[in-house]
């Protein structure tokens, strides 16, 4: 590294302030998925319209990806991610005064905007203040800390939604937002003077590839195909996950359970269930992504794995429109399952497959592709929702899994007996 090597000291306090200002940032947008679709009359806008708006800053985040890196690097990364965080203040607060479709789509493109800032940064100053023996750990404990945020905002947003109403969640949220902020200003230090020098890439091994050896004359065709398959199923799981399951879930749940659920002698609205539900599932993933890359090290085939995983999806999918709450509580995890392990197993493969010097150009266009799915996902959801029901939307969702499952297990048979 540097020779101005950064202290413990200032380590800690960086990624106290990325950590904590990130997860309350997540607040308002993870929660919206939830109360939105439950509260369209109230702000003033269609169902049709849902699509749009929950998938708008994701559109305006294939560009504002790259803008917020160059940037941070020609700026510095402090002020880039302080302006990051107002942005996102500013935008969750919007949420809570926004009458109709045009006032709340410029709040979700401040949003997407901020999280690029965010996201792209908080990453950046991770890579700055760690080297090759505790990278690993502190990348792990950012995305817990986004993990936490998402789902803590998914409950909360259905709880207060269910208690206090659409305007005053929103605003509580754009609230603790601005606390994000106000601890990013007091911890956070300029992190950009610990960047690490350029290690070349021919001195970079990978052990994941060494321990899987290919025969030569079929390496750079499984390459390939590895490199086109991986994007596929990254693809189906963000379009699946982000764009068709979590913004349609509490409309399923208020449709065929009502606007509260009984568990005995306790009554649940279905905004706090169906924000719980999501809650549950995002922790769950957050606990399955370490557990599928460590099997896919330990079998050592990772393909194998990857078809495993997916299983999962499909038959939650098909249990979820049965609309039975036992079979809810069991599909929900299913899902889960695979939205999560997915995420883990696809950067391990392209970690063995991809060329050394062109990894972080590859994971940049992979996590673009995700972007692009996230937002493709509700416009799809939401224009087949005016003319079918939730159970087509599901089951059409499983089939996105089932058409990517059969290549998926070829590529692992056919890796099996080194093809």
């Amino acid at each position: 590294m540097a020779p101005n090597t950064p202290k413990p000291a200032l380590v800690r306090r960086a990624m106290l302030a990325i950590g904590l200002a990130t997860a309350l940032s997540l607040l308002g947008d993870s929660s919206l998925y939830t109360i939105l679709p439950l509260n369209t009359a109230e702000v003033g806008v269609t169902t049709v319209a849902l699509g749009a708006l929950l998938s708008a800053n994701r559109w305006v985040r294939l560009l504002s990806n790259n803008l917020a890196g160059w940037l941070a690097d020609r700026w510095a990364r402090r002020p880039v991610f302080l302006l990051a965080m107002a942005i996102g203040t500013t935008s969750t607060l919007l949420y809570a005064v926004a009458n109709g479709y045009w006032p709340l789509l410029i709040a979700r493109i401040m949003w997407g905007i901020a999280w690029s800032g965010i996201w792209v940064v908080g990453n950046a100053i991770v890579l700055d203040i760690s080297d090759e023996t505790n990278r690993g750990r502190l990348l792990g404990v950012y995305n817990v800390a986004f993990s936490v945020g998402a789902a803590t905002g998914s409950g909360l947003g259905g709880i207060l939604n269910d208690w206090l109403g659409y305007r005053s969640t929103v605003t509580i949220e754009g609230i603790l937002t601005g606390l994000g902020l106000l601890i990013a200003v007091l911890l956070l230090p300029e992190t950009g003077g610990f960047r690490e020098a350029l290690i070349p890439a021919s001195a970079v091994k990978t052990k994941a590839v060494e321990d899987k050896p290919l025969p030569a004359r079929s390496l750079s065709a499984y390459a390939i195909v590895s490199i086109i398959l991986v994007f596929a199923l990254y693809g189906a799981n963000r379009i699946v996950g982000a764009g068709m399951f979590f913004p349609t879930f509490s409309l399923f749940v208020t449709e065929r359970f009502g606007e509260t659920i009984s568990l005995g002698s306790w009554q649940i609205g279905s905004g706090a269930a169906a924000g719980m539900g999501q809650s549950v599932s995002t922790l769950l993933g957050l606990a399955i992504i370490p557990a599928a890359g460590i099997l896919s090290d330990r079998v050592r085939n990772r393909w194998q794995v990857a078809t495993l995983t997916i299983v999962p999806a499909i038959i939650g999918l098909w249990l979820l429109p049965l609309g039975q709450l036992v079979l809810l509580l069991l599909a929900v995890p299913l899902i889960a399952i695979t939205l999560g392990s997915v995420r883990s197993v696809t950067s391990a493969i392209l970690g063995d497959v991809a060329p050394q010097a062109a990894r972080g150009k590859v994971m940049g266009f992979l996590f673009t592709v995700g972007d692009l799915a996230s937002a493709v996902g509700p416009l799809i959801a939401f224009r087949l929702l005016e003319i079918r029901d939730l159970t087509f939307i599901y089951h059409l969702a499983a089939a996105i899994f089932g058409a990517i499952l059969i290549p998926t297990l070829f590529l692992a048979l056919r890796r099996t007996h080194s093809w």
